[in-house]
């Protein structure tokens, strides 16, 4: 097999030699050879690009970086995809030099052989800094020699091999003189120094990490998204990560918490996540899993798998490209380009032109470095797999290419050589690669307090003439001196410039040891004239300072940031703020219940009760202060945190202050107040205020709506007597599908007849309310199953997923009354090409050109919108299909024919067993210690853990193989038809 695919990499070899270009219409078996890459590449005008290295020179280049010589080093992983976990392995690291000029390595030594799971590295402190899974290592190279000192020295450990292709990666020094990396989202790791306790190790999944080279410290920095593998810092040091699936780019806040793709954050009372900074996606709309290829995700960007950050901070690029952002499109092949706007305390990434397209679908870009000559340098993986590709990797191949214009620099000879004045005076170059590696120069010369002192001398002599070269100046005392330095030059006394306070206070979160009464006021007085910047970094520092046992430096600031009108209403500054505040509320609660009344911010408010809900005595404490305090609009947000606390909870015993609080908050003038302190009451079982909404449920003159939220509280709280209510209600037009679902989770032999009876006159989306609801119970299922046998149901009627929900009861004399009414379903794995082939010669081109799309939309209403989303319209249990490559018939037939073949994570299906009886299934939307929230087919439903008796997690689609088979020839033909659609228009 090996030997085929060698002679037919050859021959395509050959082919493109001849050619210059691979035929269009046929598989392209091989990339494009290294020496004719570059030319086939497209950029913008008078940007060149060449290739640095190549194979057999460079193969699987995963990671890069460049020493003080300007020369590359490089990490060849011929580890992926098979990590090893026996401590050996046969990745390599090599550096590259160009040493005349030319912009092409013509030298290359291996420094490091039989490495082990290497994904990242970065250079410093007299060695070499990797990324090797579980392990971040040293190898020591004091003597600069280029061969190891010694054994690699293991400095943490923990994290996890099971991560696949989310190990942790993208190494890099910060600003602040710690070293930085991303961590993927598969990967749920505890981190330590080896030989740390279990108990004291730090955990983490996806985020981004820093470890301190003179301190031993780790931390994590924040946490969120799916799997970054790419890390830069900006103009102002500002750290922003590329990621993959969801959106590609995160501007990364000190303790912030991010969005998804899937699963609950380490920290399970963040509550609120922050976005993506990116206004846009790479790809033409759709769920992510249809973003791999085609035309409709070209103009977007090409498609959603990223990797590599460099944001441009060269001198040879043009000047509209300066603090851009370079990343790889991994299955565009490509590096798009993003523009920054500052916005507030944030930013907004704005989609540019693609800056480089490789016209050769072998390209799998994967870091992406500014180098010391001021061009971009970009390593290629060189393969036609992607990420989740655990099979198979051509290890033969690896490309550098380095993009550039005009005439570029040469490299510097040795800054490690360089004194110390003249790597002072580099702080203020525009060539940031300069000043990066000068800086950390300085920090490891400051070993010696006396050269540290004299260094700092230099810096605090220097002129800054504008914000760039002063954060730089900061960030090089801070480098060599700490905050001791940062004080003695009175640097922030003497400036006005926002970032320089910005930089001094997240600095000053690192101080290890606890803060002087004299730094202590220069942070305090940074709320004096303060922008949203300035609080946004208070914020962290805040959370930071109580993280590290420093509650009492802060928590002035913290009330004053809590209480500031002007960011009451915006979204990021309140979510940082209560990052701040959560730990406070656990440990000092009845101090932040005396700050409620001065607290300014709704989100802070909302969430502060719902943490303090899971503290004991939390809700007496919280209920004294709506029964003393003056009337106000924190009782509002307050109440509505504590019903989020509760959320599906079906009752709770009444405490014994209830009665009185609850006469106080019906006095409140704040309808809404009232209204909250009434749903409050029904969970405390409060008859009065139950038979009250009971009424509301059952008058047909009050606003339907009202009426509606009075039937759902009813319901979620399982209040007596429902059965009479809800099959009153089954008749009222305007609460029918809440009764449906009423008199399912109620129960009752009579149920199965009183829906079907009622079957042919209501509404379509109501009988699906009726099948679905017919399945949760194995009692009605077979009700069901009669009633399509009988014609009452037509089959028509039934999706698939109705299929594998009944499939997923277990029942064996249900399975065998589904088999006998629906028809034997079986696995296709095996059979599957026979199917395809057997309906592609079904739907030929003329046979789909006579389809009757309105017919098809129909079936596709019937069949799939329950969990499909298609042009605007349908479920989100499953993947939408808009963007998806929906024109191709072999991928729709692929789909339908084996749905379980690939099952996202964030679809997999899960199996509940409820202590009513009902069993559920659908997919769950997230999750906390009380209950955890199932998207359905028809609804979303809060579920709370203590009603769980049994949950199994399903590898299966929720849509069952075969259901073609039980379609009509002209239903598959309109289907299909209607899935091909460029638009869903239908006549």
């Amino acid at each position: 097999m090996k030997r085929c695919r060698a002679i037919t990499k050859l021959l395509s070899i050959a082919l493109t030699l001849c050619t210059g270009i691979a035929l269009a219409s046929e598989p392209v078996s091989a990339p494009v050879p290294a020496p004719l890459a570059a030319q086939q590449m497209t950029l913008p005008a008078g940007f060149e690009v060449s290739l640095f290295a190549g194979e057999p020179d460079v193969v699987q280049p995963i990671a890069m970086t460049f020493d003080t010589r300007g020369r590359m080093w490089v990490v060849e992983c011929l580890s992926y995809p098979g990590w090893t976990s026996d401590g050996t392995g046969a990745d390599r690291v090599a550096i590259y030099e160009d040493t005349d000029g030319d912009g092409k390595h013509d030298k290359r030594t291996v420094f490091l052989e039989n490495g082990v799971n290497l994904t990242g590295i970065e250079l410093g402190f007299g060695g070499v800094w990797l990324t090797a899974t579980p392990n971040l290592i040293f190898v020591p190279d004091r003597d600069g020699d280029d061969r190891p000192d010694g054994p690699a020295e293991v400095l943490l450990d923990g994290w996890d091999l099971t991560a696949r292709h989310n190990v942790f990666n993208s190494l890099i020094w910060g600003p602040d003189g710690w070293l930085y990396g991303c961590n993927g989202i598969l990967s749920n790791s505890k981190i330590g120094a080896p030989g740390t306790p279990d108990d004291q190790r730090t955990l983490m999944n996806c985020g981004v990490w820093r470890y301190h080279p003179t301190r031993k410290t780790f931390a994590v920095m924040a946490s969120g998204t799916t799997n970054p593998w790419g890390l830069d810092f900006d103009e102002y040091g500002q750290a922003f990560i590329t990621n993959c699936v969801i959106k590609h780019l995160f501007h990364v806040v000190p303790g912030a918490h991010y969005d998804r793709m899937f699963g609950q954050d380490v920290n399970p009372y963040a509550y609120t996540l922050l976005p993506s900074c990116a206004d846009h996606i790479h790809w033409g709309g759709g769920h992510w899993t249809e973003s791999r290829s085609g035309d409709a995700h070209d103009d977007p960007g090409g498609g959603h798998a990223h990797s590599g950050c460099a944001i441009y901070l060269g001198d040879n690029f043009p000047a509209e490209y300066r603090n851009n952002v370079f990343m790889c499109n991994i299955h565009g092949s490509r590096l798009n380009r993003d523009t920054l706007d500052r916005e507030g305390p944030s930013y907004v990434a704005h989609h540019a032109r693609d800056f480089l397209l490789a016209n050769d679908p072998w390209f799998r870009g994967i870091s992406v470095k500014c180098g010391p000559d001021g061009g971009l340098y970009i390593t290629d993986w060189t393969d036609t797999g992607e990420c989740h590709n655990y099979e198979v990797a051509d290890k033969s191949n690896g490309r550098i290419y380095r993009v550039t214009y005009g005439e570029a620099k040469r490299a510097p000879s040795n800054l490690a050589k360089a004194s110390h004045e003249d790597l002072v005076a580099m702080q203020f170059d525009r060539n940031e690669w300069n000043v990066r590696q000068s800086r950390r120069l300085l920090q490891e010369r400051s070993v010696d307090p006396k050269v540290a002192r004299s260094i700092a001398d230099l810096l605090i002599q220097m002129h800054p003439k504008d914000d760039r070269e002063a954060v730089r100046q900061l960030w090089a005392l801070y480098a060599v001196g700490g905050m001791d330095a940062i004080g003695r030059a009175g640097i922030v006394q003497d400036t006005a410039s926002e970032w320089v306070r910005f930089w001094m206070i997240q600095l000053a979160a690192d101080e290890p040891d606890a803060w002087s009464s004299q730094l202590r006021d220069q942070i305090a007085v940074q709320l004096v004239d303060s922008t949203p910047l300035i609080r946004r970094s208070l914020a962290s520092t805040c959370q930071q300072r109580i993280r590290l046992g420093y509650l009492d430096e802060v928590r002035e600031i913290l009330l004053q940031l809590i209480s500031n009108r002007d960011d009451a209403n915006d979204t990021t500054l309140q979510t940082l703020n209560w990052y701040a505040v959560e730990p406070v509320v656990a440990s000092h609660p009845e101090l932040v219940l005396q700050w409620m009344p001065q607290i300014t911010m709704p989100l802070v408010r909302t969430h502060i009760a719902r943490r303090m809900m899971t503290l004991e005595g939390g809700f007496d404490r919280l209920a004294k202060q709506w029964r003393t305090a003056e009337d106000s609009a924190w009782q509002a947000d307050t109440l509505r945190g504590t019903l989020e606390a509760y959320a599906g909870v079906e009752k709770l015993s009444m405490p014994e202050a209830w009665p009185e609080t609850y006469a106080r908050l019906q006095t409140h003038p704040d309808a809404e107040v009232q209204h909250a302190a009434k749903l409050l009451g029904t969970l405390f079982g409060d008859l009065n205020v139950i038979e009250g909404f009971r009424e509301l449920a059952n008058d047909p003159t009050e606003d339907p709506q009202q009426r509606l939220v009075a039937l759902e509280i009813l319901l979620t709280r399982k209040a007596d007597r429902m059965g009479p209510t809800l099959r009153k209600l089954l008749d009222d037009k305007e609460l029918r599908t809440a009764a449906i679902r009423g008199l399912v989770s109620v129960g009752g032999k009579e149920v199965p007849e009183l829906l079907l009876a009622r079957y042919a006159d209501v509404t379509p989306a109501q009988r699906q309310e009726i099948i679905q609801s017919l399945t949760t119970r194995p009692e009605y299922a077979y009700p069901l199953l009669d009633a399509i046998d009988k014609g009452r149901i037509p089959r028509g009627d039934v999706s698939a997923l109705i299929v594998r929900q009944l499939q997923a009861i277990n029942d064996e004399s249900l399975s065998r009354r589904l088999v006998e009414v629906w028809g034997e379903v079986r696995p296709v794995s095996e059979t599957k090409r026979e199917l395809i082939e057997k309906y592609r010669a079904e739907f030929t081109p003329a046979a789909l050109a006579a389809a009757n799309l309105a017919e098809g939309k129909k079936v596709y209403t019937q069949t799939c919108a329950s969990c499909h989303k298609l042009f605007d319209e349908g479920g989100e249990l499953a993947p939408e299909l808009t963007g998806s490559q929906r024109a191709n018939l072999d991928y729709l037939l692929d789909n339908i024919l084996d749905p379980s073949a690939i099952v996202p994570v964030n679809y997999r299906v899960v199996v509940l067993l409820l202590d009513d009886g009902r069993i559920l299934q659908g997919v769950v939307e997230n999750e906390n210690p009380l209950q955890l929230t199932l998207r359905t087919a028809t609804e979303e439903i809060v579920v709370p853990l203590d009603s769980i008796e049994v949950r199994k997690r399903s590898s299966l689609s929720m849509m069952p193989e075969g259901m073609l088979e039980h379609l009509t020839a002209e239903q598959r033909r309109d289907l299909i038809a209607y899935l091909q659609s460029p638009s869903g228009e239908v006549k």
